[in-house]
Protein backbone atom coordinates (compact mmCIF):
# COMPACT_ATOMS: atom_id res chain seq x y z
CA UNK A 1 0.00 0.00 0.00
CA UNK A 2 1.40 3.90 -0.81
CA UNK A 3 1.76 5.84 1.82
CA UNK A 4 1.26 10.30 1.68
CA UNK A 5 5.12 10.10 1.19
CA UNK A 6 4.34 8.31 -2.28
CA UNK A 7 2.34 10.79 -3.73
CA UNK A 8 4.08 13.50 -6.55
CA UNK A 9 5.48 16.41 -5.15
CA UNK A 10 3.19 19.50 -6.74
CA UNK A 11 3.12 23.41 -6.05
CA UNK A 12 -0.01 23.21 -3.56
CA UNK A 13 -0.16 26.93 -2.51
CA UNK A 14 -2.60 28.51 -5.19
CA UNK A 15 -4.94 25.63 -4.20
CA UNK A 16 -7.47 27.68 -2.26
CA UNK A 17 -11.17 27.48 -2.75
CA UNK A 18 -13.15 30.37 -4.10
CA UNK A 19 -15.86 32.36 -2.79
CA UNK A 20 -18.21 29.89 -4.79
CA UNK A 21 -18.77 28.24 -1.34
CA UNK A 22 -21.13 29.46 1.30
CA UNK A 23 -19.02 29.70 4.23
CA UNK A 24 -19.81 31.57 6.91
CA UNK A 25 -16.83 32.64 9.52
CA UNK A 26 -17.28 33.28 12.65
CA UNK A 27 -15.17 35.43 14.44
CA UNK A 28 -12.57 33.04 15.78
CA UNK A 29 -11.84 31.88 11.97
CA UNK A 30 -12.20 35.30 10.85
CA UNK A 31 -9.36 36.59 12.99
CA UNK A 32 -7.42 33.66 12.46
CA UNK A 33 -7.79 33.44 8.32
CA UNK A 34 -7.60 37.58 8.22
CA UNK A 35 -3.66 37.04 10.02
CA UNK A 36 -2.97 34.17 7.75
CA UNK A 37 -4.33 36.17 4.26
CA UNK A 38 -6.35 33.73 3.32
CA UNK A 39 -9.51 35.43 3.46
CA UNK A 40 -8.20 37.87 1.00
CA UNK A 41 -6.92 35.04 -1.31
CA UNK A 42 -10.75 33.51 -1.52
CA UNK A 43 -11.06 35.97 -4.52
CA UNK A 44 -8.91 34.35 -6.59
CA UNK A 45 -9.26 30.85 -5.89
CA UNK A 46 -9.93 27.63 -7.31
CA UNK A 47 -13.84 26.38 -6.93
CA UNK A 48 -13.92 24.01 -4.71
CA UNK A 49 -15.49 21.13 -7.57
CA UNK A 50 -12.06 21.93 -8.86
CA UNK A 51 -9.97 20.72 -6.11
CA UNK A 52 -12.18 17.94 -5.30
CA UNK A 53 -11.06 16.48 -9.27
CA UNK A 54 -7.63 17.17 -8.84
CA UNK A 55 -7.12 15.69 -5.17
CA UNK A 56 -8.92 12.84 -6.84
CA UNK A 57 -6.70 12.91 -9.99
CA UNK A 58 -3.52 13.17 -7.84
CA UNK A 59 -5.03 9.96 -4.83
CA UNK A 60 -6.30 7.80 -7.79
CA UNK A 61 -3.26 5.74 -8.16
CA UNK A 62 -3.40 4.69 -4.21
CA UNK A 63 -7.11 3.36 -4.43
CA UNK A 64 -9.31 4.07 -2.01
CA UNK A 65 -9.77 3.57 1.55
CA UNK A 66 -7.41 6.41 2.35
CA UNK A 67 -6.92 7.13 6.24
CA UNK A 68 -7.02 10.83 7.22
CA UNK A 69 -4.97 11.80 9.87
CA UNK A 70 -3.82 15.59 11.15
CA UNK A 71 -4.65 17.70 14.01
CA UNK A 72 -8.20 17.58 15.12
CA UNK A 73 -9.14 15.91 11.84
CA UNK A 74 -12.42 15.60 11.91
CA UNK A 75 -13.29 19.42 11.28
CA UNK A 76 -11.32 18.60 7.90
CA UNK A 77 -13.65 15.26 7.12
CA UNK A 78 -16.46 17.64 7.82
CA UNK A 79 -15.52 20.31 5.20
CA UNK A 80 -14.41 17.92 2.78
CA UNK A 81 -17.64 15.43 2.91
CA UNK A 82 -19.74 18.87 2.15
CA UNK A 83 -17.71 20.79 0.06
CA UNK A 84 -14.85 17.85 -1.60
CA UNK A 85 -17.38 14.33 -1.74
CA UNK A 86 -15.58 13.08 -4.52
CA UNK A 87 -12.51 13.37 -2.29
CA UNK A 88 -14.10 12.40 0.54
CA UNK A 89 -15.75 8.88 -0.92
CA UNK A 90 -12.01 7.99 -0.52
CA UNK A 91 -11.67 8.45 2.84
CA UNK A 92 -11.41 5.06 5.28
CA UNK A 93 -14.02 5.81 8.13
CA UNK A 94 -10.93 5.42 10.34
CA UNK A 95 -9.36 8.89 11.09
CA UNK A 96 -5.94 9.45 12.81
CA UNK A 97 -6.80 12.18 15.05
CA UNK A 98 -3.08 13.51 16.25
CA UNK A 99 -4.65 15.71 18.89
CA UNK A 100 -5.86 12.98 20.48
CA UNK A 101 -2.40 11.59 20.41
CA UNK A 102 -0.92 14.89 21.88
CA UNK A 103 -2.95 14.22 25.12
CA UNK A 104 -3.05 11.28 25.60
CA UNK A 105 1.01 11.18 25.98
CA UNK A 106 0.72 14.62 27.58
CA UNK A 107 -1.22 13.02 30.27
CA UNK A 108 1.42 10.43 30.42
CA UNK A 109 4.00 12.66 31.16
CA UNK A 110 5.30 13.19 27.51
CA UNK A 111 6.66 16.24 26.34
CA UNK A 112 4.51 17.47 22.87
CA UNK A 113 5.98 19.12 19.99
CA UNK A 114 5.64 22.63 19.69
CA UNK A 115 3.07 23.26 17.18
CA UNK A 116 2.92 26.18 14.33
CA UNK A 117 -0.66 27.61 14.21
CA UNK A 118 -0.62 27.96 10.98
CA UNK A 119 -3.84 27.22 10.29
CA UNK A 120 -3.07 26.70 6.52
CA UNK A 121 -4.19 23.58 5.17
CA UNK A 122 -0.37 22.46 3.67
CA UNK A 123 1.02 24.19 6.70
CA UNK A 124 -0.97 22.33 9.23
CA UNK A 125 -0.41 18.91 7.04
CA UNK A 126 3.62 19.86 7.44
CA UNK A 127 2.97 19.45 11.09
CA UNK A 128 1.34 16.83 11.21
CA UNK A 129 3.86 14.91 9.58
CA UNK A 130 6.78 16.49 11.73
CA UNK A 131 4.22 15.26 14.99
CA UNK A 132 3.87 11.67 13.56
CA UNK A 133 6.92 11.36 12.92
CA UNK A 134 8.25 12.48 16.47
CA UNK A 135 5.88 10.37 17.76
CA UNK A 136 7.64 7.34 15.60
CA UNK A 137 10.98 7.78 16.96
CA UNK A 138 10.61 9.22 20.45
CA UNK A 139 7.71 7.21 21.94
CA UNK A 140 7.62 3.34 22.59
CA UNK A 141 4.83 1.29 23.86
CA UNK A 142 6.87 -0.01 26.81
CA UNK A 143 7.86 3.37 27.76
CA UNK A 144 4.68 5.35 27.56
CA UNK A 145 1.40 3.01 27.87
CA UNK A 146 2.42 -0.55 29.12
CA UNK A 147 3.68 1.37 32.38
CA UNK A 148 1.06 3.91 33.04
CA UNK A 149 -2.09 1.16 32.49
Amino acid sequence: QKTAYEIPKRDWSSDVCSSDLDIEFNDWSEAVHSKTGLIEEIADGKTASNIDVDLCNILKDLGGDLILAGKSVYVDRTWAQRYLPNFASLLNHRMLDLTSVDMLLENLGHPIPNRADAHRALDDARQALKSARYYASNISYSTSIQGSV
